[in-house]
């Protein structure tokens, strides 16, 4: 799971994951895994992980909470066709 969080990191951001990123890689694989460990949860919690929150400080506090706050979606099946 680490590898694969490392890897969708690396194509996300489009930078290769340094030394200092391993305790954000941690938690990202710790969140998945506690949700169940699927590859939407992963892809979900590399998105609202602090790879992508703006540098400096955020407009809003409470973004990364809302964000996180959306959950509930990844058990709603998609819409087909």
């Amino acid at each position: 799971m680490k590898n694969l969080a490392e890897q969708l990191c690396v194509y996300a951001t489009g930078r290769p994951v340094g030394f200092g990123d391993r305790t954000e890689i941690n938690g990202i694989v710790d969140r998945t895994m506690k949700k169940g460990g699927g590859i939407r949860s992963l892809v979900h919690e590399v998105v609202v992980s602090k790879f992508f929150l703006p540098i400096g400080p955020p407009d809003n506090a409470d973004s990364t909470a809302n964000a996180r706050s959306m959950d509930w979606t990844l058990d709603t099946p998609l819409p087909v066709g």
